[in-house]
């Protein structure tokens, strides 16, 4: 299927697992100006302002077929949208834009009907129409990327073309975006500023020269946040989730208490260009590694084992454990859970489905043990290759297909999007056994 607009991202909504959201970002472009690729990278950067837009599309996957639900025109692109992790907040969606606005939907959908025009079957509806501006932030800044807290609601961390990484705070009501505090970061190493309240946001948590490009909560240390600038680094840096920070008890209020940061970030050298995607699985190694995975613009995944600060006296230990050529730049990485098995008390397998931008899509499955003497196996189990232009985004159904880990043969149903020949595509792979 062909799309009006270049799709940018795309994700399944959980609360209602048949409907899926694709993001567009259309660059207009200005007279004598042909190298879309080269004005997208300009104009990310900050080095020259274009008209963007976008818009939102709902679709509907049933029996391997994707059908147009409603379409959601946007003043700016929309660089990036996800859906709240929590369970009772499956339904609630974020988008961020070219024009530093984050925008809230509720995804609501009936009983479908052919017979409903797009008016009376809108199931997406926004809760904040004209976007929300970051109180307490750079205004002129565009938002590329942003991941919600595993179990904090409202609580999200955002990159922007400046090279910020800002945690933010949605209220309940979702009608305001407040920069929450942090220390000062000059040069890449923290300065030790003690506790930062909300008047004090206007420092990031990571600060750069070049941009910011992808975000990840750690799922096994809560207190962790990784981020990734657009060079061959990937940043740490770490938030305290004690009561004088952020708990899951907590209302979500910024204002009932700072955000307490103990260690400095620490950049991972090892990529041979720009980090594009980290993905934490929620596994350890024997000595209480986390196992990381990421992507990077020299078209290698990386999977490495990194122990977290405080089991090391503040400074985090990393180690490489595999790679492989992937053919494309790795610009997304998802888990396919439900073929994975990381259990943390043997051998473990994850199945990863990977955009690898001018090369289409992969799954990949990686197998290990526990223990570093271990061999790590990288096996490309699926390739899609008939998209034509940068696949930036894919995403996997729930409920379409067999996922059941029964030990039998079974298929996976995907969706995929290129951005230049606008394709949306639904594909499926054998599931390994």
């Amino acid at each position: 299927m062909q799309l009006d607009l270049p799709p940018s991202c795309v994700e399944f909504c959980p609360a209602h697992p048949s409907y899926f959201l694709v993001g567009t970002y259309n660059l207009q472009k200005e007279e004598n100006d042909d190298n879309d690729e080269q004005g997208e990278a300009e104009e990310a950067a900050g080095k020259r302002s274009q008209t963007r837009t976008g818009s939102i599309i709902v679709f509907q996957l049933q029996d391997g077929k994707a059908r147009r639900i409603q379409t959601i025109s946007q003043p700016s692109a929309v660089f990036d949208l996800h859906f709240a992790p929590q369970t009772d907040r499956g339904d609630i969606c974020a988008a961020v834009s070219s024009t530093g606005t984050i925008t809230l939907f509720r995804l609501s959908p009936g009983q479908p009907s052919s017979t409903l025009t797009e008016a009376e079957a809108a199931v997406l509806q926004p809760l904040s129409p004209s976007g929300l501006k970051i109180q307490n932030s750079d205004e002129n800044a565009l938002l590329t990327y942003f991941a919600w807290h595993p179990t904090v609601p409202g609580l999200m961390a955002v990159t922007t073309n400046t090279g910020k990484v800002q945690f933010v705070q949605i209220d309940e009501d979702y009608q305001k975006a407040t920069a929450l505090g942090s220390p000062a970061i000059e040069h890449g190493a923290e300065l030790c500023r003690g506790f930062q309240s909300v008047e004090d946001s206007q420092r990031p948590i990571i600060e750069e020269p070049m941009e910011a490009w992808f975000v990840a909560f750690s799922g096994l240390w809560e207190e962790s946040t990784q981020s990734k600038k657009d060079e061959s680094d990937t940043n740490k840096a770490s938030v305290d989730n004690s009561d004088e920070g952020f708990d899951e008890d907590s209302t979500g209020d910024p204002d009932d208490g700072p955000v307490r940061y103990h260690y400095a970030g620490k950049a991972i050298t090892g990529h041979n260009a720009g980090v594009t995607a980290i993905l934490p699985l929620s596994l350890a190694m024997s000595e209480g590694s986390q196992l990381v995975i990421t992507g990077s613009y020299d078209d290698n995944l990386r999977v490495w084992a990194i122990t977290p600060p405080h089991k090391n006296y503040g400074n985090p230990k990393t180690r490489l454990l595999a790679e492989e050529n992937l053919g494309g730049g790795v610009w997304r990485l998802k888990v396919i859970e439900e073929l994975s098995l990381m259990s943390g008390t043997g051998p473990w397998t994850a199945v990863v489905l990977a955009s690898c931008m001018h090369a289409g899509a992969r799954v990949i499955r990686l197998r290990g043990g526990m223990d570093f003497g271990q061999d790590l196996e990288i096996e490309v189990l699926a390739r899609f290759e008939e998209h034509k232009s940068m696949n930036y985004g894919s995403d996997y159904s729930r409920v379409e297909g067999t996922l059941a880990r029964d030990g039998g043969k079974g298929e996976v149903v995907c969706v995929s999007t290129s951005f230049y020949d606008r394709l949306l595509c639904v594909w499926k792979f054998e599931a390994p056994v």
